[in-house]
């Protein structure tokens, strides 16, 4: 709903006079008056990855960020599948991530699924081929983020992806996915920061929901196996 504008938020809803605004016709459907349609192309700057030689490969220096460290909104960096890059030298100064990149995933079953948006605790690390880094000075990053968490990525991935053993997008393929664009990032940022809290909320909510069978599960391996038995209650004594 605040993605596609049709849930407006109140301090951007209203004209400079005062009167509602409203919504006009667009390839995506229905739009706010004041919002336009882009493709990732027009707004950001995409890059893919560089093609660094696995046989020379270090022991330690900086991370570099291949398709397995791309997980559904994160990353992931455990140490069975963390790779590193002896030093960061001037000829791959380009292929260095920041804070707020976000990258895609171009290969695999998951390919349109596997994206995160990096955190200072990714850094440093550079960018390995086959993933794509988004930037952008014309959107905010954090809106950029919900649209491609979003199902409609998604969609569009299945349905430009290879049909192949080994699922792959192009480039090409990231480019051309159409987002709305509010007007300005004020607006952007703040549809961004509604939906994040509400993703920390759901993933609270899954935690304790785990927590509890967890629980759940060790009590009926309890009970079944006899290692804890129920009390029976005293029966109650009446006096005439």
């Amino acid at each position: 709903q605040l993605l596609t504008g049709r849930t407006r938020l109140p301090q951007f809803a209203l004209r400079e006079d005062g009167t509602p605004k409203g919504t006009k016709p667009s390839e995506l459907g229905e739009i706010p008056e004041d919002w336009a349609v882009g493709f990732v192309g027009d707004v950001c700057d995409l890059l893919t990855g560089f093609p660094f030689p696995s046989s020379k490969y270090s022991d330690s220096g900086v991370r570099l960020l291949r398709g397995s460290n791309v997980k559904r909104s994160c990353t992931d960096w455990s140490e069975e599948i963390t790779q590193y890059w002896s030093e960061l030298t001037s000829s791959i100064a380009q292929y260095e991530l920041k804070i707020g990149d976000i990258v895609i995933s171009m290969d695999g079953s998951l390919v349109g699924r596997s994206f995160a948006q990096l955190r200072e605790s990714d850094l440093p690390a550079v960018l390995l081929q086959r993933v794509a880094r988004l930037r952008s000075e014309a959107v905010s990053q954090s809106y950029l983020k919900e649209w491609v968490c979003s199902k409609f990525f998604t969609e569009h991935c299945d349905s430009v992806k290879t049909v192949t053993a080994i699922p792959h997008i192009s480039p090409q393929d990231i480019r051309s996915f159409k987002l709305l664009l509010p007007p300005s990032k004020e607006e952007q940022s703040a549809i961004a920061t509604i939906l994040s809290d509400m993703d920390a909320e759901i993933q609270a909510l899954e935690q304790r929901l785990g927590k509890t069978r967890q629980i759940k599960q060790g009590m009926m391996q309890e009970l079944l196996t006899g290692k804890t038995r129920l009390i029976k209650p005293a029966k109650e004594v009446i006096h005439e």
